[in-house]
């Protein structure tokens, strides 16, 4: 009986005796094999066949992990009872952080500030839950002088807890840049190096396939020092994704002028002008995308700077009547900021000039973010954003504020993280 194969034998309890070594592990997988058919039904077989099968601890968090957050991830308050029971001493992460996060939406907070009291320190002690723990105690009691204090200790940081912890307590961003200090003879050996020689001349050539694959090789060859020269050197150059990406290699992440650079900034301020969207957010949204790389092509058919569908491009082009009729437009940076900023635009304003929303739009879909929002009311931008199902948009709508920050601050127009009317959702 191969229940890994075919979950939905699981429905059929006689087929499973438990006096027989190993079936309560075959129960386990085929009751998370099938919940990811018919989550439903596999929570009530769960609790049929927990009354007479001895789960391991492994099996209990693995049910947690599977069944658990598949409820939560869907806003169901269910899943806080299953995730309890079945890992009750936070052994897995992701399970304990997505009983906070539901707890943080259905607005229990002293529950969430005590949950988030038991997390081991690798994650009470980063910004997310640091945040969140101030956040929790500050919701949970208004004078709760804790909570004020760390925020106080959070807003030190740039990142997007950091800028919300600062807007708390009404402090300014800490940015934070620290521009590189080199000496010429690490700068020199990272240009003299073969590799980077022959990177170069694939550049130079318009080869930069090639040139990408050779940079990318050197990197390996190099010391911290050198990583950090040779991401300078791309930044001189104007060659911004390798730079960027080297730079994070080297996990240096103080050098905001080659983290973030402003190509391409005459057409990026005019187009986004043009459509009445901030400038800092279009900047945002294309270094998260493609972090400038002209050519940039997704696994799943998005092109260019601001990584358009090739069908996004085309009704987008048609709607605002801007030359558009072959792919390799798209990899020009005018028309493809045209497009992006355009569109960018199309989705800011069906979610009425929110760019919380509008950003979770722009990566996960407008139908996706209107599931999302059912049953919202009152709720703040900071909770929803947390709750936030799938983990890349939920990183990517933080990035995309976060930066948007750090543009604004590069344009000198001053940005701040969320806007009043961002802060809720009320009528959306």
């Amino acid at each position: 009986m191969d229940v890994a194969k075919k979950p939905a034998l699981i429905k059929e309890p006689s087929r499973f005796d438990t006096s027989k070594p190993g079936m309560d592990s075959a129960i386990s997988v085929g009751l998370r094999r099938y919940s990811r058919e018919d989550t439903e039904q596999a929570l009530s077989l769960l609790r049929n066949y927990e009354k007479r099968t001895n789960f391991s601890d492994t099996e209990h968090v693995a049910i947690a992990k599977q069944i658990g957050l598949t409820f939560a991830k869907r806003f169901d308050p269910r899943a806080l009872a299953i995730m309890e029971q079945f890992d009750p001493n936070l052994h897995d992460d992701n399970v304990s952080e997505w009983r906070a996060r539901l707890l943080l939406r259905l607005g229990r907070w002293q529950e969430a500030a005590a949950l988030i009291e038991r997390f081991p320190p690798s994650l009470a002690q980063t910004n997310r839950w640091r945040y969140w723990q101030a956040r929790s105690l500050q919701l949970a009691n208004n004078n709760d002088p804790r909570a004020k204090e760390l925020f106080k200790e959070l807003a030190n940081e740039r990142d997007f807890y950091g800028f919300m912890a600062a807007d708390q307590v009404k402090a300014p961003y800490r940015l934070n840049h620290k521009p590189l200090v080199l000496s010429e003879q690490v700068q020199r050996s990272v240009r003299e190096a073969p590799g980077i020689r022959r990177a170069l001349e694939f550049h130079h050539r318009g080869e930069n396939v090639e040139g990408r694959r050779e940079w990318y090789n050197a990197t390996q060859h190099f010391t911290q020092e050198q990583q950090v020269a040779q991401a300078k050197l791309g930044y001189d150059m104007q060659w911004y994704f390798p730079a960027i990406r080297t730079l994070a290699q080297a996990r240096y992440w103080d050098d905001l002028d080659i983290r973030f650079p402003m190509p391409f900034k005459n057409m990026m301020v005019r187009h986004s002008r043009a459509r009445e969207i901030n400038p800092s957010w279009a900047y945002a949204i294309t270094r998260q995308e493609s972090a400038f790389m002209m050519e940039a092509q997704s696994h799943v058919g998005a092109s260019g700077l601001m990584q358009l569908m090739p069908a996004t491009a085309r009704e987008t082009a048609q709607r605002y009547n801007i030359p558009y009729s072959t792919k390799q437009q798209m990899i020009s940076p005018d028309t493809n900021i045209q497009l992006g900023t355009a569109y960018l635009s199309q989705v800011y304003g069906q979610f009425k000039g929110n760019r919380v929303l509008a950003s979770a739009a722009y990566n996960a879909g407008p139908g996706r973010v209107r599931q999302w929002l059912r049953d919202t009311q009152h709720l703040g931008y900071d909770v929803w954003v947390e709750n936030i199902p799938f983990d890349e948009t939920r990183s990517y709508v933080q990035n995309v504020l976060t930066y948007a920050v750090i543009y604004g601050d590069k344009l000198n127009k001053p940005q701040s993280l969320v806007e009043w009317h961002e802060r809720y959702f009320d009528g959306l």
